[in-house]
């Protein structure tokens, strides 16, 4: 028997709301220290230190890009520590040393300078040149997050953990064959171990073209079942053919497109504040740090709310595709209890920071989402008419396109069957299709959201039964 209710604990509740108050501390101190690098003369001293090692502009922006990112980590320890080793081990949630924590750490330290000293650097030459420069740096960017998306999972991952073919045969088998269902062809699954970090769960599809594979945490594999993992994969699987990740990008390059505006605008007429009077000086990185940062806080609720949408979307794909939702809801219960995290968050930081629908929400969407089933809209006692003679068809005054993966293999027709109702709204959906698969869920969920003309009888609206037949032809 499955388990479909979250156990909430005093000790969930008070992990959620730690969490919650080190997001917006996390913030303010973050903020505090680059404003302290700036404010006493530190930044400039560092900059200092960096020319006199050599008389290279891009080799001083690089050496004091590496000087301010040290000074910053230390700055910023003590909370540091206490978020990301303290809290999780007064939680139970790892087991790792502060050995091994600080490796990882001195590692991840180690692989923002490498990266990003050498973009700083060139970042800041382009500002010393072109005047409108937030434009050539936020063109700049785009090619650079698509790189890093496809780098990331061939690279940098492998830094942190071991990365290894799913031993598993019958759940690889069975990921394998979930994943052409969803039209997702060449996938590669692997798990990781990510016990040595941490006692939470995860699974996640990354990466495009030779970097694209299905990833399980060794945790997961671990404490949830076969059908569970399944689900849970049904839903990574829906980023994927939805286009999360391009949307993702898109929005992210709509977003910073105005950010890098406003940003140069703050910028430059800040500079004076500072003592500062070219805007291409390694110094005043602080200050485009610190403008940025307010930014992105300000815009959280705008990413956490596409970021909560998308979500959405994944899980309803999930749901279509797999048609486990007592697996799925399940598998979120055991999330929830699994990470201590309040399943009923304030609604306040929901909206403000979470990347994801709260976790009963997901539960009670999850139990109640069966578009597939005979019924879709309360019974109606009415009577349904079949269109001819008197009783003329209803027709379409809208209509919702499906989204259905671009890259799926060919197939012949979908039937579906429904009720448009006597105000044009089309219930009762049924799939005809002898063998029904992601096509046929993208187009039923489709006509839910189609508008028609009721039909009418002598005139009057009423509701009759609809026969709608689509011809899926090979690209």
């Amino acid at each position: 028997m499955r388990n479909l209710v979250v156990h909430v604990t005093p000790e969930m509740i008070r992990h959620s709301r730690i969490l919650d108050v080190l997001y917006f501390v996390a913030f303010v101190y973050g903020a505090v220290v680059l404003y302290f690098l700036l404010r006493s003369g530190l930044s400039m001293r560092l900059r200092d230190v960096a020319a006199r090692v050599t008389r290279k502009r891009l080799i001083i922006a690089m050496l004091y890009y590496a000087l301010l990112t040290l000074a910053m980590v230390a700055l910023e320890f003590p909370l540091t520590f206490y978020r990301g080793f303290v809290v999780p081990h007064q939680f139970d949630l790892t087991s790792q040393s502060f050995a091994s924590w600080m490796g990882d750490f001195a590692k991840a330290v180690g692989v923002n300078i490498a990266i990003l000293a050498p973009i700083a650097a060139v970042a800041l030459l382009i500002m010393g040149r072109v005047r409108r420069w937030w434009i050539v740096l936020w063109l700049a960017s785009i090619p650079l997050i698509i790189l890093g998306v496809v780098m990331t999972p061939l690279i940098i991952d492998p830094l942190f953990n071991k990365f290894e073919p799913l031993r598993d045969p019958i759940l690889r088998r069975d990921l394998l064959a979930e994943a052409g269902k969803a039209g997702i062809e060449g996938s590669r699954v692997y798990q990781v171990n990510k016990s040595k970090q941490t006692k939470t769960m995860n699974a996640y599809m990354t990466g495009l073209g030779p970097s694209k594979r299905i990833v399980l945490y060794d945790t997961l594999l671990a404490k949830l079942d076969h059908d569970e993992i399944i689900a849970t994969m049904g839903h990574e699987m829906g980023h994927y053919v939805l286009h999360h990740l391009w949307k993702g990008i898109a929005f992210g390059v709509v977003v910073s497109f105005f950010g890098f505006f406003v940003a140069q605008i703050f910028y430059e007429r800040g500079l004076a504040r500072w003592r500062l009077t070219d805007r291409a000086d390694p110094a005043a990185l602080p200050w485009l740090l610190l403008i940025a940062s307010v930014i992105t806080f300000a815009l959280s609720p705008v990413d956490s709310g596409f970021s909560r949408h998308i979500e959405h979307q994944a899980d309803k794909f999930g749901l279509d595709l797999t048609r486990l939702n007592e697996a799925t809801a399940s598998s979120f219960v055991k999330f929830a209890e699994d990470s201590k995290v309040d399943p009923n968050p304030p609604r306040f930081i929901e909206w403000w920071r979470y990347s994801h629908p709260a976790a009963q929400r997901r539960i009670d969407f999850a139990l109640s989402y069966r578009p597939w089933e005979l019924s879709l809209a309360p019974h109606q006692s009415a009577q349904v008419y079949r269109i001819g003679g008197d009783v003329k068809a209803p027709i379409v005054i809208s209509r919702a396109e499906p989204q259905i993966p671009t890259n799926s293999h060919c197939r012949g027709h979908i039937v579906l069957k429904s009720v448009i109702d006597a105000h044009g709204n089309p219930s009762q959906i049924q799939d005809l299709t002898l063998q029904p698969d992601v096509f046929t869920h993208a187009f039923a969920n489709a006509l839910q959201h189609w508008k028609f003309q009721p039909a009418t009888l002598n005139g009057k609206p009423v509701p009759v039964e609809y026969i709608v037949t689509v011809n899926i032809h090979c690209r």
